[in-house]
């Protein structure tokens, strides 16, 4: 499968397109409004209950994945839900989802933080069915597809791109797994990080991207309906205040599972409501977040350097094509596979799940084995493989070099030099001093090379917390000094 595969069924026709759009429009508004939900019974009391339930606008919902899928698009100008019916093999629109205590509805074109999925009438959304039907069999050609364009736009190493595109593609499929990995995007100025998010962004599933985000602005985004309703890009993530950042990385440590919510009071009526939390993230920032209060949301993070290059062609001049012709058959391209890929899910997402044996434990299986489960028995799984074996190499070399790590073996040899036990705190904080890259700042804190700001109160909870146990205080002999 090429693009040329895609140009093929994308519309280019433009003559009297504000014509044709008003009556389009009155067309399938007209058709929509017979595609509603069937209520149960209808009695003289439904239009009074219907004014009283809350109106609710959400990009998909599939009963919390135990019924059919309803994704959001416009449709020949309108705001509806699409449901592939399986019996009958086509895709149906509705106006609107009713249940007993609320509405729920597409979102109107302005409501949409991202670039909406639009489909001119029924006859293209038919067009995309039976291309996707006919000539997508297996994932393995999705994936060819999304490896091209983000080798289009990003020169990285291979293992980079593998990676970029296997994320994209999985976040259409986020909703069917337990957990997910998050993606940590560093470099300078001009390193293509950028490009990293645009990329994301142009194709991957109802991407939204935000600058130094605040916890409301992510929860609100992920809302209060069903796990995995967006894509985020983080940018400028190692920017986050210090007074902001324990509320966004506990945000995060939950947010990479799938059940997970978080509890926030309702100012206006005072209830307490939950949001989702789950969702890929990929985060952006000139530089690692600092170990000291990122440990937890970097165990659940695949990262990598992002260096300057010279892509084949800049995303960025495509999203705005300025109506070059060039541009603009690269930015149908790029809409095209978004609607593509969409049909893809509606079509293929009931389909059953193999549980297989990964070989690896714990946390790393929980961000690893859902993408070869999805890939799994296709051409692309060993490739998939080697991809997440690297990284997973990767992120353990990180951890190797963590403060917790150095400071181990530091407080071995100083035992064993000092015949002390305990041992006073002031040796272990000496021999810190003198074993890390950095400068004094007075007698309590310690700006070091790798680690950032560290502060003797905060190091010393760190030896407890992590090797176990210890006195407050020496005897009044030893100066009342914490001991280790």
């Amino acid at each position: 499968m090429t693009f040329k595969d895609i140009d093929d069924i994308l519309l280019d026709e433009q003559k009297d397109e504000d014509e044709k759009e008003d009556k389009r429009e009155r067309k399938y508004r007209d058709a929509i409004k017979s595609f509603t939900i069937p209520q149960g019974n209808n009695n003289n009391n439904n239009n009074n209950n219907d004014n009283k339930k809350k109106i609710v606008p959400t990009n998909k919902y599939s009963k919390l994945g135990k019924g059919d899928l309803y994704e959001s698009v416009i449709l020949g100008g309108i705001p509806t839900f699409l449901r592939y019916d399986e019996e009958n093999e086509k895709l149906v629109p509705y106006q609107q989802i009713e249940e007993e205590t609320r509405i729920l509805k597409p979102p109107s074109t302005e409501e949409y933080s991202y670039i909406p999925y639009e489909f001119t009438g029924l006859e293209e959304l038919d067009e995309y069915l039976k291309y996707t039907k006919n000539q997508i069999r297996s994932i393995d050609s999705l994936f060819r597809l999304v490896l091209d364009i983000v080798g289009l736009y990003n020169d990285q190493d291979r293992q980079v791109l593998i990676l970029i595109a296997l994320d994209i593609l999985w976040t259409y499929f986020q909703d069917r797994f337990p957990t997910t990995h998050y993606l940590y995007v560093s470099g300078e100025n001009e390193g293509g990080k950028s490009t990293v998010g645009n990329t994301f962004e142009a194709i991957a599933y109802r991407c939204v991207s935000m600058t130094n985000p605040s916890e409301a602005n992510i929860f609100r985004v992920y809302g209060n309906v069903e796990a995995g309703q967006c894509t985020l890009v983080l940018d400028e993530f190692d920017r986050i205040d210090r007074s902001q950042s324990s509320s966004i990385m506990a945000l995060l440590k939950t947010g990479y599972d799938h059940d997970k919510k978080i509890a926030k009071v309702n100012t206006n009526s005072l209830k307490q409501e939950f949001f989702w939390t789950f969702g890929k993230k990929v985060m952006i920032g000139e530089r690692s977040p600092n170990e000291e209060f990122a440990r937890g949301v970097l165990d659940r993070t695949f990262s990598f350097t992002s260096y300057a290059g010279n892509p084949k062609a800049d995303i960025k001049e495509t999203l705005n094509h300025q109506g070059d012709p060039q541009r603009l058959r690269q930015y149908n391209r790029l809409i095209g596979f978004r609607k593509l890929i969409l049909v893809y899910r509606l079509i293929h997402f009931k389909d059953s799940i193999p549980d297989i044996d990964i070989n690896v434990q714990r946390r790393n299986k929980e961000l690893c084995k859902p993408y070869i489960q999805l890939f799994y028995g296709s051409e692309s799984q060993r490739e998939i493989e080697q991809t997440l074996e690297k990284f997973l190499e990767l992120k353990s070399g990180r951890k190797s070099t963590s403060l917790e790590n150095i400071l181990l073996p530091l407080i071995i040899e100083t035992a064993e030099k000092e015949k002390e036990n305990p041992i006073p705190t002031s040796k272990i904080w000496n021999v810190i001093l003198g074993s890390i890259e950095g400068e004094s700042v007075g007698t309590n804190e310690f700006h070091s090379v790798e680690y950032g700001k560290l502060f003797r109160n905060k190091v010393i909870q760190k030896v407890k917390d992590k090797f176990g146990p210890v006195p407050e205080r020496l005897s009044r002999k030893k100066n009342k000094s914490m001991e280790v």
